[in-house]
């Protein structure tokens, strides 16, 4: 082979690999998209479903294994009031189960408030978000901060997981009333944490919005004012 011939052959590898660069972040792009718009048309679907069916929802997002599921309940299931609430529900839930017994767990397992809606429900099973596509973050009011997946790990699945070992999990409810918990949840390409999309729901109106940007919770809470009227 001569040296033209090497040329040429070198300069065809670096057209191709220029066209194909920006075909690839192209279909991230899109892959990015059509995760966020799945989860925004379920929040809207499930504010209208949970005033017809007269039941409580709650999108749970399994952020380290990057999939979710919706679970149901009775139209009176409540949220915690602040993150102080939940951690003292969690720790006082994490001892009443360690003195339970097999037959009581199951029974505690069968009566929780909480149920997976079945895989024939076309709500039901669980939904993973595309291979090179991650859950940024999710925040709700129960949290402080935003519930994040453990970035040091590769992608999980269950059989990564010790079934003992707590995973970062994070819940936002939907209500029979038209109820919506504030949520902001956040989607990444796996490797770029600083750009991707953002679905808003909120609280009154129930409406949500996909943002191709992410956006701070903080932020979108400004207009809030610190302290609350002085009443006379």
């Amino acid at each position: 082979m001569t040296l033209m011939e090497i040329l040429v052959a070198l300069a065809i590898i670096v057209g191709v690999t220029a066209v194909m660069i920006p075909t690839i972040s192209n279909v991230l792009a899109l892959e990015q998209r059509a995760a966020a718009r799945e989860i925004a048309l379920a929040f809207e679907r499930l504010h209208d479903e949970a005033v017809l069916r007269n039941k409580s929802f709650r999108v749970v997002f399994d952020l380290d294994r990057h999939r979710w599921f919706v679970e149901e309940a009775d139209p009176g299931a409540m949220i915690f009031a602040s993150p102080e609430a939940r951690e003292r529900w969690e720790e006082q839930f994490a001892d009443k189960v360690e003195d339970m017994d097999e037959a009581e767990l199951l029974e505690l397992a069968r009566t929780r408030r909480f149920q997976a809606i079945a895989k024939s429900d076309r709500l039901g099973g669980f939904k993973e978000l595309p291979t090179d596509v991650w859950f940024e973050s999710v925040y709700t009011p129960q949290f402080t901060e935003p519930v994040r997946p453990a970035r040091d790990r590769e992608r999980l699945s269950d059989a990564d997981i010790d079934p003992d070992e707590p995973t970062n999990v994070a819940s936002v409810h939907l209500f029979a009333n038209g109820f919506v918990e504030f949520a902001v949840i956040r989607i990444v390409e796996g490797d770029d944490v600083d750009e991707g999309f953002s679905i808003t729901v909120d609280p009154l109106s129930g409406r949500v919005r996909m943002l191709p940007e992410l956006v701070d919770h903080d932020d979108l809470l400004d207009y809030l004012p610190d302290e609350g009227p002085r009443l006379p």
